[in-house]
């Protein structure tokens, strides 16, 4: 590689890092339209990288570059949420069997960690219901319930099925599908199936251990969805496929 294609790399990542990032926080949301410009001053450097930065953002899907009309963040829509949690499904369920089948003891502590921890944190959550540290909490059990399902991926041993949830998750965030729609009925809910997927992990149970993710899963998806349509006022959606009986036999 040429030293000036290095450098250009260099900064397209550093574009595309920056646009990632405020897709993370927040700061860009669906319906944002994206100046290529703006955005090339604020990090101070060419439009050439920030162009090839959006272009890789619009082939990964956090944007949308429409004809004549610009760069916008897209609106989900029904297909794509569902399309996220397909995904996730296919890839965690798929990673907790393979866990499961021969379960490391460092692994089962660090899964049993994340299981204490969002204990307390409900706990606090019950306590704080109407105080100025549910936010806090709540951003706090994001986190380890984010790092809960990481610790599975990064044990299967598949570094690009980790890298796709982590973007998956991503875009539940861009949507603003945050784990702040949930209550403290369906956050006790989580607690459970996370604590009955570790003890299938434990016990050598792949198959049960498959069956409570994908519990999991498709219960996130069901509460996620309900939230998002919520927010638009349309209250009567159904949303397929998302329950399964978990008791593996």
């Amino acid at each position: 590689m040429r030293l000036e294609d290095s450098v250009s790399e260099t900064l397209k990542q550093r574009a595309y890092s920056y646009l990632f990032q405020k897709l993370c926080n927040g700061e860009l949301r669906p319906g944002d339209r994206l100046s290529g410009r703006s955005v090339a001053k604020e990090i101070g450097v060419s439009p050439i990288p920030v162009r090839d930065a959006i272009g890789q953002l619009n082939t990964e899907g956090f944007f949308e570059t429409r004809h004549g009309g610009g760069t916008f963040v897209p609106e989900p829509s029904y297909e794509d949420l569902m399309d996220i949690y397909d995904q996730r499904e296919a890839l965690e369920c798929h990673a907790v069997m393979r866990i499961a089948e021969s379960p490391e003891a460092q692994v089962l502590e660090a899964l049993d960690k994340c299981g204490t921890e969002l204990t307390a944190l409900l706990d606090a959550l019950i306590e704080n219901q109407t105080s100025k540290n549910r936010t806090s909490i709540l951003a706090q059990w994001s986190r380890v319930d984010a790092e809960f399902h990481d610790t599975i991926m990064r044990a299967a041993g598949n570094r690009r099925s980790l890298e796709t949830v982590l973007h998956l998750r991503v875009r539940t965030r861009i949507y603003g599908l945050q784990i702040h729609h949930e209550s403290i009925d369906s956050l006790r809910h989580t607690c459970g199936l996370h604590e009955t997927i570790l003890e299938r992990i434990r016990n050598k149970d792949a198959e049960g251990a498959r069956l409570a993710m994908m519990e999991h899963i498709r219960s996130a998806c069901r509460l996620l969805i309900e939230a998002h349509y919520r927010k638009q006022g349309k209250l009567n959606v159904s949303v397929r496929k998302v329950s399964v009986n978990t008791d593996a036999n």
